[in-house]
């Protein structure tokens, strides 16, 4: 997905909620045509779709624009939030070099790899049911 930005529902008339919704299912259905679908979500059976997810949002954190930068509960936070980011970058299976992604890009992109995440446990489930 390097070449091709988020596209983001761009109907203003929509409520919020709905339009980030439709955000979400557009990038799963990047995520598919450059991954194989469901085929290839299902190899990633220890966690690592969550962990992409944890570290895009990781990634997201505190990038607002207007956000104070040095403000007292992002100080006291960082250390954590550093060390969190770390140990979920080093076990993703993607490479989270989108330096010209917004905050809510890196939020919606999050959002779809939890969402492949949740459909590969529930396909898992139904595989394993009687």
């Amino acid at each position: 997905m390097d070449s091709d930005l988020l596209p983001q529902a761009t109907d203003n008339s929509l409520p919020p909620k709905q339009r980030v919704l439709l955000d979400i299912a557009a990038e799963r259905t990047l995520q598919d045509a450059k991954w194989g679908g469901p085929s290839h979500d299902d190899t990633h059976i220890d966690g690592e779709l969550a962990l992409a997810g944890a570290t895009y949002a990781m990634s997201g954190w505190g990038n607002q624009p207007g956000d104070p930068r040095e403000s007292p509960v992002r100080t006291a936070r960082i250390s954590d939030v550093d060390a969190a980011y770390a140990l979920t970058r080093r076990h993703s299976p993607c490479s989270h070099n989108e330096t010209n992604l917004s905050a809510r890009q890196l939020l919606v992109r999050a959002a779809a790899c939890i969402v492949a995440e949740i459909e590969r446990l529930d396909r898992q489930t139904q595989r394993m049911a009687p």
